[in-house]
């Protein structure tokens, strides 16, 4: 089957596999099963980082790093009832003085660019879990944030791939990605960007949740989502040009045609945070 039909047909599969995880939710009242999704595709996508430093002859602490992920994850869905303030406060530490341990115990084999780039990866894919930060179990609040950041996502991602591919004549950044253009940035950018405000038109107002909202003025919200959609873009660059770094052309093998579980979730690593914390930003403006 053609790659184009593929990509065309697929990302609405995909995204309909997130619709029924948000309504299985929604008819229990709960975001467990979404915030499941978010931790297996943050584990996931770490050992796709670690899988590519290890062609790079680099040898991350995948377990190590994997502890730590899970951690910041039970911690930001509100499952570490003991000791809550102490959790992000420790594990961080925790996690350095580990790594350091390991480069005293296991010299040999565990250096310090191994250390680093252990720290890199954990990181990064950290970003991902500003997704279900606050724990946002207000379901109506919860379900706009999640189309939110859907919409300026996939919305600029498919816009992007689609326009790039009929018009796209001008290379955006060709050492690192070839095949993006400007011309499909651009259009991804409109696009994300008008399904973005839709989805702050249409937030629910709640004046006792404390969870971030968007403003009401329609230039802060075309900002606020133009923001987040170039932030989408930037996060598939940055995973461009580790891909590029590794000499792979996809992350892993997590489905056919969509490559690994990193291709798939890349945007959301950089626009989840930048979309959480303008919104809090503005929450504090106001």
């Amino acid at each position: 089957m053609n790659r184009v039909l593929i990509r065309v047909i697929g990302a609405p599969l995909l995204l309909a596999g997130l619709a029924l995880c948000v309504y299985a939710d929604h008819s229990r009242g709960t975001t467990t099963a979404v915030k499941v999704l978010i931790a297996c595709f943050a584990a996931i996508s770490f050992h796709e980082l670690c899988a590519m430093g290890r062609l790079k002859g680099l040898r991350p602490a995948e377990g190590l790093g994997l502890v730590l992920i899970l951690g910041s994850w039970t911690h930001m869905v509100g499952l570490t009832w003991a000791y809550d303030e102490l959790v992000p406060l420790a594990l961080g530490p925790l996690f350095l003085i580990a790594l350091a341990l390991l480069l005293v115990l296991n010299a040999r084999s565990f250096g310090p660019s191994d250390a680093g780039f252990t720290s890199f990866c954990v990181a990064y894919i950290s970003l991902l879990l500003f997704i279900p930060v606050d724990n946002r179990d207000f379901i109506p609040v919860w379900n706009s944030w999640l189309l939110f950041l859907v919409a300026t996502n996939k919305g600029s991602d498919m816009a992007a791939y689609g326009i790039g591919k009929l018009i796209g004549r001008h290379k955006m950044a060709p050492t690192i990605s070839p095949n993006k253009t400007w011309e499909g940035a651009a259009a991804g950018l409109v696009a994300g960007t008008s399904l973005g405000v839709l989805c702050l038109r249409s937030w629910p107002y709640v004046s006792w949740w404390d969870s971030p909202r968007p403003p009401d003025s329609l230039g802060l919200q075309i900002v606020l989502a133009s923001c987040v959609t170039v932030a989408a873009q930037l996060g598939d660059l940055v995973k461009s040009a580790i891909k590029r770094w590794a000499g792979v052309k996809d992350s892993g093998r997590f489905l056919p045609e969509f490559g690994g579980a990193l291709d798939m979730i890349d945007s959301f690593i950089l626009s989840a945070p930048v979309a959480y914390l303008l919104l809090r930003f503005i929450r504090l403006s106001n």
